[in-house]
């Protein structure tokens, strides 16, 4: 799912770019390209802006559930963990491994 997300990310614009650069050849040519009574140009702008208007909500919708998480860690007190569920470096009091090792003695 990653990989195919990056592959998106990179490609996408590039892939608009040219069909635009191929739609407004035909239409130079053919004259208007309709699509369901649309503007083939058209109906391509508003695909992309709904594409962009979801990718900004997803992103914003992981910032607050970020927020909402490493505030709920603060009122418990448990150390937010990072995406691979171990605790974050300098989460952990410094003095907790010393005092484990002086225990041992």
């Amino acid at each position: 799912a990653e990989l195919q997300r990056k592959r998106v990310t990179l490609k996408l614009p590039k892939l608009i770019e040219s069909l635009r650069k191929d739609v407004a050849e035909y239409q130079d040519e053919h004259g208007p390209l309709l699509i369901q009574g649309k503007l083939c140009l058209d109906v391509i702008e508003e695909k992309e802006n709904d594409y962009l208007e979801r990718k900004r909500e997803e992103k914003e919708r992981k910032k607050r559930q970020k927020m909402r998480t490493q505030s709920e860690a603060s009122k418990t007190g448990t150390p937010h963990k990072n995406a691979k569920g171990a605790p974050r470096p300098g989460s952990i009091r410094r003095g907790a491994k010393e005092n484990s090792q002086h225990n041992r003695f």
